[in-house]
């Protein structure tokens, strides 16, 4: 019995998706390992996801959706030198859903 409910614990967390925390790290460190690997646009990994261009923006008003995360995650570490950017999944932008914080007159 015991085993059936750790089980099914485990799928629901795995189910679940990705944490936005989890997120933000992974989709730097697969961008980051990307634009290194095939366009040495940094020395390291470590000095991208260290630059301040790839710093997470403020997200405070925005909703995050694990599900399209987890697709773009899956897709951004798919990524090769053959890829472009037109090959970055288009759920990556659909991860976050902003309230508009403009004011109209």
């Amino acid at each position: 019995m015991y085993r059936f409910v750790y089980v099914a614990a485990l799928t629901m967390l795995v189910g679940c998706g990705l944490s936005e925390s989890k997120f933000q790290d992974e989709s730097t460190t697969a961008t980051c390992q990307w634009l290194v690997d095939c366009f040495q646009m940094y020395d390291t990994v470590d000095a991208c996801t260290s630059s301040p261009d790839m710093q997470p923006s403020d997200m405070s008003n925005c909703t995050y959706d694990a599900s399209a995360a987890k697709t773009c995650l899956d897709g951004l570490q798919a990524l090769t030198c053959d890829s472009t950017a037109s090959d970055i999944p288009s759920e990556c932008d659909s991860v976050y859903t902003c309230a508009d914080t403009s004011s109209s007159m």
